[in-house]
């Protein structure tokens, strides 16, 4: 009989041990300090525990029906996690002694939990605190020094400081409507920040330098003046800051960079900026007016959208925008000063200027639409875009008038030229003292039938008298076939005078010589 309790007893001891879960109570508590998951059902189950196990290995459970406030007090490393959900009757969780949970500090759906307090506690993996609507106090993060990620969200705690933690991969604070200040201290945020969701929050982080993502929302103040760089995006929105300048060291943002819907800012100044790696986005600021001090801003990998009351907009010292270049706004603004980036080839993708008195469409492919705006003032500042395209029009329509002259000249001159060779092929003029011959006295191209001129006076002198002597002129016309005309002619006179006189010669010209001088 003896043995065989003893044998019970083994196997109940064997089966405990490979049991996953264990549920504590006063008088179970039996060296029990590393198993998968115990369940703690009640305070004197959490004192127990805590006093037996100063390191305990495993997660700790809190049963959904604890009605009292649990101490922890004895227990130092926790390795694994403390979880609490759903726990909708305690009041308190506390620990005077604990030092470290190597993962998670999870509380959540604790609808009157209203302290807690665990003021050795340094290092937590992750801490999430979700619909804790009584909580108002919370010291926890006072002396942390290590912490992976940190998420508070739905609670009633009015303010969060300290927080002396040097690097933290994730930060989310939102849905906190009593929450008015927030002031901590980690230099590194490795993965993203992300604050809003409340009614309106002072945002100081005077030792961040570096920061994956930041995303800030309902906030009346942020203040990060060590902030050099980021390799993500930086958002901002819905916020009643009036002047955004909580970054000024601030060089280089390798994501996006957003401001949208922040009504009452009036200015942006990031001094430092010198790049974007994703792209701009400016919309529905209603109140920003102004964008004209981006001094240092040089370049930006995407997009730039810019959408809301703008007055004036410039980059003075932009090199290069990779994506698409849109502006929106609902005021009176030139585009001209745009316009130039998209001519001078530092707009990459297509380039959209709308306001109120002045519109330009461009695009990459060539295509240009321009018109006018519906603005009431026309005050000579239309688009440059539009005069580049009736400068344009002008140019190739002073060219084709300039081509349809020269061909009309060309036409005329052509015309001219073949009208002249026709009148010096139709009519011949042969002039013999002052007499005309034209065509009709002249031959057919095949004729060979010989025509006699008129004859000519002979003039001799004759001492101091002159006479006049009967003149044969024979002269053989002949016109060659291709309708030119060849005179052939004889010139025969005969004068008798005494043997002793030398009569005077007279040179006598061909009158066909003076038509073919011609």
């Amino acid at each position: 009989m003896t043995r065989l309790l003893l044998g019970l007893a083994s196997l109940i001891v064997a089966i405990r041990a490979q049991t996953s879960t264990v549920t504590v109570t006063p008088t179970d508590v039996s060296t029990q300090c590393s198993v998968s998951t115990t369940t703690v059902s009640n305070a004197d189950a959490a004192s127990s525990l805590a006093s037996a196990c100063p390191t305990f290995t495993g997660d700790i459970s809190i049963a959904t029906g604890v009605e009292d406030a649990l101490t922890f007090d004895g227990l130092e490393r926790l390795e694994g996690s403390l979880i609490a959900s759903n726990v909708t009757r305690m009041t308190e969780i506390s620990s005077n002694s604990l030092q470290e949970i190597t993962d998670d500090l999870e509380l959540e759906i604790l609808t009157i939990l209203s302290n807690i307090s665990m003021p050795q506690l340094t290092s937590i993996g992750k801490l999430s605190m979700t619909a804790l609507p009584a909580l108002q106090n919370f010291t926890i993060l006072r002396d942390l020094v290590q912490l992976q990620e940190l998420n508070l969200d739905n609670t009633q705690i009015s303010s969060l400081e300290g927080f002396g933690i040097e690097t933290i991969d994730r930060v989310s604070i939102s849905n906190n409507p009593y929450l008015t200040s927030l002031s901590f201290q980690p230099i590194n945020v490795t993965g993203s920040l992300t604050i809003g969701a409340s009614r309106s929050i002072e945002v100081e982080l005077p030792r961040l330098q570096y920061a994956q993502n930041i995303t800030l929302r309902n906030c009346s103040s942020i203040s990060i003046p060590s902030l050099q760089r980021m390799n993500g995006s930086l958002g901002l929105y819905s916020n009643g800051i009036e002047q955004f300048n909580g970054a000024p060291l601030l060089q280089q943002v390798e994501g996006s960079l957003s401001f949208v819907s922040n009504s009452n800012m009036t200015s942006i100044l990031l001094p430092s900026l010198q790049s974007i790696g994703g792209g701009l986005q400016l919309i529905n600021n209603t109140e920003l007016m102004d964008l004209s001090n981006w001094y240092s801003l040089r370049n930006i990998t995407g997009a730039v959208d810019l959408e809301g009351s703008f007055e004036h907009i410039s980059f003075p010292n932009l090199q290069t925008i990779g994506g698409v270049l849109s502006v929106n706004s609902t005021e009176d603004m030139s585009c001209t000063s745009l316009d130039d980036l998209y001519r001078t080839g530092v707009v990459h993708g297509d380039y959209t200027c709308r306001t109120a008195n002045d519109t330009a469409d461009l695009s990459t492919s060539g295509g240009t639409t321009t018109s006018p705006g519906n603005g009431s003032r026309d005050d000579g500042n239309s688009s440059s875009a539009l005069r580049i395209g009736l400068g344009v029009g002008l140019g190739v329509g002073l060219g084709l008038l300039l081509a349809l002259a020269i061909l009309f000249f060309w036409i005329r001159r052509h015309k001219q030229r073949r009208s002249s060779q026709a009148s010096s092929a139709d009519v011949l003029i042969a002039e013999k003292d002052g007499s005309e011959v034209d065509r009709a006295n002249m031959l057919d191209a095949g004729s060979t039938q010989k025509h006699e001129l008129e004859q000519p006076t002979g003039e001799l002198g004759n001492g101091n008298e002159a006479q006049e002597l009967p003149a044969k002129l024979e002269t053989e016309v002949e016109l060659a076939r291709n309708g030119s005309t060849k005179a052939l002619a004889g010139v025969e006179s005969r004068h008798e005078m005494p043997a002793n006189e030398t009569p005077p010669v007279t040179e006598q010209k061909d009158p066909l010589d003076n038509h073919s001088q011609r």
